[in-house]
């Protein structure tokens, strides 16, 4: 039953107008932690990124691989690695690497709220739990050089937690609540030409929201860093999320992007059309030729061309008498002259016909080699009997 075309089209702008309104229907704010330099959410990092880029890093590329999969030839001596996440937790492979690097004459800058237990077992450094701060959402902290002592920042802590120190080993305090409780520190390496690891435990400061905040707290933890060649990691982020996406490369390039799309689009229409049931293809078969007709005349020819007329002869009246036999029950004993009226009768052809036929057939027999008037005259009695209408 074929449906009227009015209901459908109405359903059709219904529905087009439904998915309208919920595109255009602003979206909630997404407060997921990304740290991602991408990223444009409150909890991205993509301001921080943009301010390094703009003012003091001009050569900046970005890492997704993780300390592990990184040599010394993929980037200059004196770079400066940006770790950017919530837990760093390097395995024994990421941190002997790590060491390298920073014995290299390179500096490591993490950012993190957590660290995990063999980096800190390491260093010798452990984590306390400020339980005084613990209801507070914002921190004032600040920086222990001479220049900037009595200059306070409010920060916003994801957890109360800061350094301490377990060793004499040479750390230097950058910043902090106080002295005692740390949360920005520098650790020299132990080669004369080696660089320094950086740690600070505010990453909520580095975020896109909070930079508008706490924009002069970055900038000056920022200064702590030597110029050099930046590296920025987009491995050791929160979920993964940079070495988890398989179509990450994709959707960073623009091109591979907008080619991406197409393609999903195109496969979409080509489902959309291509899936209507299509009729296949009926081959066109020739008839079966009888070719018995062909085979007689071959091997007719055959016998023409070898000059046997009297073996052709014989054979033609040798089936004549079977089609005798067949059809009116004649028998070769009774094709004698003196039998030609009992033969007229039960054949219906006239005594005229038989007795020519009689009279080639009977003078075949009697010869030995016929020629080919003999062949002849034998194929027409037999057609002229065959063919005799009273």
């Amino acid at each position: 039953m074929k449906l009227p075309k009015f209901p459908l089209l109405l359903l059709a702008m219904l529905f087009i107008l439904l998915v309208g309104i919920e595109y255009m229907k602003p979206k909630p704010l997404n407060w997921e932690v990304s740290f991602s330099s991408s990223r444009k959410i409150p909890y991205g990092a993509f301001v921080f990124h943009d301010y390094l880029k703009n003012f003091l890093y001009a050569d900046i590329e970005t890492s997704h691989v993780p300390f592990s999969g990184i040599y010394s030839n993929d980037f200059p001596t004196g770079s400066i690695f940006i770790v950017y996440t919530d837990n760093f937790d390097p395995d024994s492979y990421e941190w002997e690497r790590m060491q390298e690097i920073l014995n290299d004459g390179n500096h490591i800058l993490i950012i993190s709220t957590e660290f995990g237990r063999l980096l800190l077992d390491t260093l010798d450094i452990s984590l306390r739990f400020n339980f005084e701060d613990v209801a507070l959402k914002t921190t004032k902290v600040q920086f222990f050089a001479d220049t900037l002592q009595g200059n306070s920042f409010v920060v916003n802590k994801m957890a109360g937690y800061y350094f301490f120190l377990d060793s004499c080993r040479s750390v230097e305090l950058i910043g902090g609540i106080s002295l005692a409780q740390p949360d920005f520190i520098k650790i020299p390496s132990l080669e004369q030409d080696g660089g320094a690891m950086y740690l600070n435990m505010n990453p909520l400061a580095f975020t896109n929201f909070h930079m508008l905040d706490s924009a002069n707290y970055v900038v000056q933890a920022m200064n702590y860093l030597p110029n050099g060649h930046l590296v920025w990691d987009e491995y050791y982020k929160p979920k993964s999320e940079a070495s988890q996406n398989p179509l990450r490369v994709i959707m960073q390039l623009q091109h591979l992007r907008v080619a991406f799309f197409i393609l999903v689009l195109s496969l979409a229409v080509f489902f959309i059309f291509g899936s209507k049931r299509k009729y296949s293809y009926i081959p066109l078969y020739s008839p079966f030729i009888n070719t018995s007709r062909e085979y007689v005349v071959t091997l007719s020819r055959l016998y023409l061309s070898g000059k046997n007329h009297t073996d052709m002869a014989n054979k033609k009246l040798l089936y004549f008498r079977e089609y005798l036999r067949q059809l009116y029950q004649i028998t070769p004993d009774l094709l004698k002259r003196e039998n030609i009226q009992l033969l007229s009768q039960r054949t219906g052809v006239s005594k005229e016909i038989i007795l020519n036929f009689l009279d080639i057939s009977d003078y075949i027999r009697s010869q030995n080699n016929i020629g080919e008037n003999s062949l002849k005259r034998l194929s027409e009695a037999i057609k002229d009997f065959k063919n005799f209408k009273k």
